[in-house]
């Protein structure tokens, strides 16, 4: 998976990153692609890799990297590595999956009989739901109440590191690119 690759699936995806060449017609060169992505650290790319790849091959290198970036109290109450690697891989499956809303399948309005559109009461027009806390307990195989109470927090605080490297990551290349 090169450069060029890691540009496409980018540019496909991601709405706000939109090459000078899109706009002008010109062909962007390699050295241009791998230019914009030198701007970025390794962690970021990996992240993107991860994400708009599905490059799982990242994934343990990149969980290494993101359990020495925060700091997780309640890793050492609930059992140290185990847990923290599971609580990661969990929140950057979160992360770098989309979960549709089951009502207006992501479109993010529903068609009244009327033909017209209304935001969608259960995701609030975004077309995205996240996961339950519930849920979250539930696949790390961690109580709730004890999930609620100690790793709640730590989790929102990693997705919004996670969502900040994207951002980051994404207005470097973009930079670069125009």
């Amino acid at each position: 998976m090169g450069a060029e690759s890691i540009i496409s699936a980018l540019v496909a995806r991601c709405s706000s990153l939109v090459p000078s060449s899109r706009v002008t017609g010109e062909k962007q060169t390699s050295s241009d692609v791998a230019g914009a992505l030198g701007a970025i650290t390794k962690t970021e790319e990996q992240l993107l890799r991860y994400k708009y790849l599905n490059d799982t091959q990242v994934e343990q290198e990149l969980i290494s990297k993101l359990m020495t970036v925060m700091d997780y109290p309640p890793a050492t109450k609930l059992g140290g590595n185990e847990y923290l690697t599971s609580f990661i891989h969990l929140c950057l499956l979160d992360f770098s999956s989309p979960h549709l809303c089951g009502k207006c399948k992501g479109r993010a309005f529903i068609p009244r009989v009327t033909g017209t559109l209304v935001d969608c009461p259960q995701c609030h027009g975004i077309g995205l739901r996240s996961r339950s806390k519930r849920g979250i307990s539930l696949m790390l195989g961690v109580p709730y109440e004890t999930f609620r109470r100690n790793w709640w927090g730590c989790y929102k605080d990693l997705y919004s590191e996670l969502s900040g490297m994207e951002s980051t990551a994404i207005q470097k290349i973009n930079n670069k690119l125009n």
